[in-house]
């Protein structure tokens, strides 16, 4: 069902843009200006070469004509869009363009129409009226007629290469569906299972959400918004109408994209990728990503909820240096579950950073809208930021933006320690900003040292990662609990951004008994981290058996039969202990 629609306007004000031009305006002394007769004149001056601006301020204070001298500040038209759905129904935004700050962003950029994102997916429905005027339109295939009257050129549907580029009709991206590798060469065939039309139209809708995520046509007055306003998306479909492709198909999009890069001069700066399995590396996939140096692959996490650090999950597990793989978050900036078995899939090394990722309201196939969550809603987020920053800055490299989009974000370790490589969740002004927030993120929220043995000890090493653009200032570190001990490197030194350091936490259990303690770790401006530990004091008999040692030089020789005898008895008397705890834990 379309959604319910409330029509809201725009509005403009002037807000102080956090910048100002190398000027000065100067006030003069020139009468009375509390006066509403008097004349308050001004003047602006321009910063003498070599010279910093306060240090020019300060010396025209000092002049006896002038009463103030001030920074020439830039003011900027902040607006809201008027996207009917934008907004929830008592006019406040959407939650997921609250998280990310939105539209604050949108007062410093709203997109370029010269940025390139690039949706290999299962297409875009490219006639969607809320997608078309964002969307790349290869012009060397029209031929500016439309004889049936369908509303697409003539040369987008007549079964040629039109711009000679090695791909049919390829006016809205290609169907890789319709191409397979035949002895090293790329060969168009229409009858392959899949191949609808050779352009990237969607049938799916999937790769059509995404694509409103990343540049949904906003302030157009219909349907969603969009992280860029105007944008040009590049779409290449290689998931055919149930969402399934096959390693060959991505491969030809990727060199698609690389082309068009390369050859038509489009300025592609991030390349959305919101599929991927449980399967072995692919060296070839791997080689192919590594390929793309000037494109950040942009990849999603997952949906099983499982830690991408112990299952083979790719194309986000290959962490290569132009790639971020995404978690998704919720509107509490959690792990976002999405159904009672099925959650973000998470990893301390491999998932770079959190977008939301719940019920996301965008475009969908044959000028839909609905709400989809999953990972492949949050990494257009992303992707779209990626773009968004590029815009402002378009000498900015794709480790620079990588780098901005990670260590900018807004920082939750208490929520997201041991799912995250930096506990932040994406936050678009910040990448307008010099981020002076201390940030940190942990390997681990919680710690159970399990059982240990009365008077004795187990030490446990903690990592602390600074997941900000500044030095993170650790001031202290301890428990509330003196069978809970901590020696560390953290406090006292400052640690640098995407550097760590470690807190060793031990556990000395004075009886038997279950012990829960707390970790504190102060940092920041007043800022508290607490880790959650527990552990069981258990006696030496319920560990299990101590065997004899053994001395000298004899090492592990049996001397005799009844020796062998012995240690199968101590081996016999080891597995029925184990077993007997086995049951015990379990029943």
């Amino acid at each position: 069902m379309r959604p319910l629609i409330i029509v809201f306007l725009s509005f403009f004000y002037l807000t102080y843009g956090g910048a100002f031009k190398n000027e000065v305006i100067v006030m003069f002394k020139n009468g009375d200006i509390s006066s509403a007769s008097s004349e308050l004149k001004l003047s602006k001056l321009s910063v003498p070469e070599g010279k910093d601006i306060q240090q020019f301020i300060q010396e025209l204070k000092k002049r006896d004509d002038i009463l103030y001298a001030e920074p020439n500040y830039i003011l900027r038209a902040l607006a809201l869009p008027d996207d009917p759905d934008f907004y929830n129904t008592d006019g406040s935004p959407k939650w997921w363009w609250s998280v990310i700050n939105a539209p604050d962003a949108w007062d410093v950029s709203t997109g370029s129409g010269t940025v390139y994102i690039a949706v290999v997916d299962t297409g875009v429905d490219y006639n969607h009226p809320d997608l078309k005027g964002n969307l790349w339109v290869n012009a060397g295939e029209l031929l500016n007629t439309d004889n049936d009257g369908n509303g697409i050129d003539d040369g987008c549907e007549n079964g040629d290469d039109g711009d000679g580029n090695g791909y049919i009709d390829d006016c809205y991206g290609i169907n890789a569906l319709c191409y397979q590798y035949q002895n090293g060469n790329l060969v168009y065939n229409n009858t392959l299972p899949g191949c609808s039309t050779p352009d990237a139209y969607d049938d799916d809708g999937h790769g059509t959400h995404v694509a409103g995520i990343i540049g949904a046509v906003t302030n157009n007055g219909i349907g969603v918004a969009g992280v860029n306003w105007n944008v040009k998306i590049v779409p290449c479909k290689f998931l055919d109408a149930s969402g399934n492709g096959s390693l060959d198909g991505e491969m030809i999009c990727l060199d698609y994209i690389k082309k068009l890069k390369t050859d038509k001069g489009l300025n592609i700066i991030a390349l959305n990728a919101s599929y991927g399995g449980e399967y072995p590396s692919s060296d070839i996939e791997r080689t192919k990503i590594n390929s793309l140096t000037d494109i950040l692959f942009v990849s999603a996490a997952g949906n099983e909820g499982k830690d991408n650090e112990s299952i083979n999950f790719h194309p986000c597990n290959y962490d290569l240096d132009n790639q971020i793989c995404i978690g998704a978050s919720d509107q509490t900036n959690n792990k976002a579950s999405f159904t009672a078995s099925l959650s973000s899939n998470y990893g301390i090394f491999k998932v770079k950073l959190f977008a939301p990722g719940k019920e996301i309201l965008s475009t969908y196939k044959n000028n839909q809208y609905v709400l989809i969550s999953g990972t492949s809603q949050a990494a257009p987020f992303v992707a779209g930021a990626a773009g968004l920053l590029y815009s402002t800055d378009t000498a900015l490299t794709v480790s620079q933006i990588k780098d901005k989009l990670m260590f900018s974000g807004k920082n939750h370790p208490d929520k997201l320690s041991g799912y995250s490589y930096t506990c932040n969740v994406l936050n678009l002004y910040n990448l307008f900003i010099n981020d002076n927030e201390e940030k940190i993120c942990l390997d681990r929220i919680a710690h159970n040292f399990g059982d240990t043995v009365v008077n004795t000890t187990k030490t446990e090493s903690i990592t602390v990662r600074n997941t900000g653009e500044v030095d993170l200032n650790v001031s202290s570190v301890y428990t509330n609990s003196g069978n809970f001990t901590v020696s560390e490197t953290c406090s006292g030194t400052p640690v640098k951004s995407n550097s760590i350091c470690t807190i060793n936490v031990s556990f000395t259990p004075t009886s038997v008994n279950y012990y829960i303690g707390t970790l504190f770790i102060n940092y920041g401006n007043g800022k508290t981290l607490t880790v959650k530990l527990e552990g069981n004091g258990v006696s030496q008999a319920e560990t299990g058996v101590v065997f004899p040692e053994v001395k000298g030089s004899e090492g592990c020789r049996l001397s005799s039969g009844s020796d062998f005898g012995m240690l199968t008895a101590y081996i016999l008397l080891v597995i029925s202990m184990i077993l007997r705890r086995k049951i015990r834990r379990d029943g």
